[in-house]
C-alpha cells in the first residue's frame, strides 16, 4: 500500500495540472471571440453547436423563433422577375420557417376566402441567417407572408394558426385580363341514312281485245233452180288473260298506298249483221259432198276451244258397235249361268 506521504504530493501535483488546463483554455476561448462579444452568449452558442451535431428530434415552430437579420434588411423584398424573396434569422437550434403568397379579390379579409398560389420551408439544425425564395403571380392582388412551421395552404378566420405569423407584405400586380372564352365545340351531326320508301307496284288487269270472225254466207247456183244458202254464224268467246306481274320490293314504311282500280277494257261488239260474200260455180256435177272447194275461198269451219263441237253424222261405211256389245253381254251370261250351275252340284255332294 502506498503510504500516506506518497498520496498527498500526486493529488497536490494533479490538482495544479487541472488549474492550469482551465487557465489555458479559458484564454484560447477569449481569444477567438469577436470584440465585444459576451462570454456567456458564446457559451449558449457552444451548446447549440454541440446540439445541432447531436441533431435534431423535433423543429420549433414559433414565429418567437424567428428575428431580423437587421434593421436595415426587410423580412420580404419583391424580386421584380416574378418572385419574391424573405430574409431572417434563427434564433435558436432546430428551427422550421416556411414562406407562402396567397391571391385575393378586392380586400384581404376574411382570410379564410384568400386563395393558396405558392409556397416553401425549411427546417434548420443551427441557429443563424437563412432565405427563402417564392413565384409570385403576374397579375392581380396577394399577400406574402413569413410564418414559423410548415406551410399552411388554408387559413383560418384570424390567418394563419396562432403564434407562427411573423410578417407579410401586401402586393398589387395590376389588373388581370379578362380571359376570353373558349367557344365550346358544337357537335356535327350525323345523317343516317334512312331506307327511301319505294312504291308498291300494283297488279294491273290487262284486257286482250279478239277480233271476232264474221259471219260469211256462201250462196251455190247452179243451172238446178235451187238456191242454197248456207249461214254458217259462228261466235267465238272473249277470253282475256290477266297476267299480274308483282315485283317485292322492301318497303320500310307504314304508309298506306292507295291501290288504284284496274279500269276494264270494253270490247267492241261483234256487228250483227253478217256480210254476205256472193260465190258463183261454173257448171259442173252436182256436188257430192266431201272435197275441197276448187277456188280460194274456203268456208270457215273452225270452232273456239270453249264452244262445244257440231255434232257429226258417221261416215258411209263406218262399222256399228252394237254387234259388239249383244256378243259381250251373252258370253257374260252364259259365263254366270256356268257358274251358278257348279255351285248347285258341288251343294248336292
Amino acid at each position: 500500500m502506498m503510504s500516506r506521504i506518497t498520496k498527498k504530493p500526486i493529488s497536490i501535483a494533479m490538482a495544479l495540472l487541472l488549474l492550469l488546463t482551465l487557465a489555458t483554455g479559458s484564454f484560447v476561448y477569449a481569444e477567438g471571440l469577436p470584440e465585444g462579444a459576451n462570454p456567456t452568449a458564446a457559451l449558449h452558442m457552444a451548446a447549440a453547436a454541440a446540439q445541432a451535431q447531436a441533431g435534431c428530434a423535433s423543429y420549433a415552430g414559433t414565429a418567437d423563433k424567428l428575428g431580423q437579420q437587421d434593421p436595415s434588411i426587410p423580412y420580404i423584398k419583391i424580386n421584380g422577375d416574378g418572385t419574391a424573396t424573405t430574409k431572417f434569422k434563427t434564433v435558436q437550434n432546430c428551427v422550421q420557417a416556411s414562406f407562402s403568397v396567397y391571391t385575393y379579390v378586392g380586400s384581404p379579409t376574411p382570410y379564410e376566402n384568400q386563395v393558396y398560389y405558392h409556397g416553401v420551408t425549411g427546417t434548420y439544425d443551427t441557429a443563424g441567417n437563412y432565405e427563402l425564395t417564392i413565384n409570385m403571380p403576374s397579375c392581380g392582388t396577394s399577400q406574402v407572408d413569413l410564418y414559423a412551421g410548415p406551410i399552411q395552404t388554408e387559413l383560418g378566420t384570424g390567418g394563419h394558426k396562432m403564434g407562427t405569423y411573423r410578417s407579410y407584405l401586401y402586393i398589387n400586380s395590376g389588373v388581370c385580363p379578362t380571359p376570353t372564352p373558349t367557344p365550346t365545340p358544337t357537335p356535327t351531326p350525323t345523317t343516317t341514312a334512312s331506307d327511301t320508301p319505294s312504291s308498291t307496284p300494283t297488279e294491273t288487269s290487262t284486257s286482250t281485245p279478239t277480233s271476232t270472225p264474221t259471219e260469211t254466207t256462201t250462196t251455190t247456183s247452179t243451172t238446178t233452180p235451187t238456191h242454197t244458202a248456207t249461214s254458217t254464224p259462228t261466235t267465238t268467246p272473249t277470253h282475256t288473260t290477266t297476267t299480274p306481274t308483282t315485283t317485292p320490293t322492301e318497303t320500310n314504311t307504314s304508309t298506306p298506298t292507295s291501290t288504284p282500280a284496274a279500269t276494264p277494257t270494253q270490247l267492241s261488239e261483234p256487228s250483227s249483221e253478217p256480210t254476205e260474200d256472193t260465190i258463183t260455180i261454173e257448171e259442173d256435177e252436182v256436188p257430192r259432198g266431201g272435197g275441197e272447194p276448187e277456188d280460194d275461198t274456203a268456208i270457215d269451219t273452225s270452232t273456239d276451244e270453249y264452244e262445244p263441237p257440231i255434232q257429226q253424222l258417221p261416215q258411209t261405211g263406218d262399222s256399228s258397235p252394237v254387234p259388239y256389245y249383244a256378243l259381250g253381254s251373252f258370253l257374260a251370261l252364259t259365263g254366270l249361268m256356268n257358274m251358278g250351275s257348279r255351285k248347285r252340284t258341288a251343294h248336292k255332294r
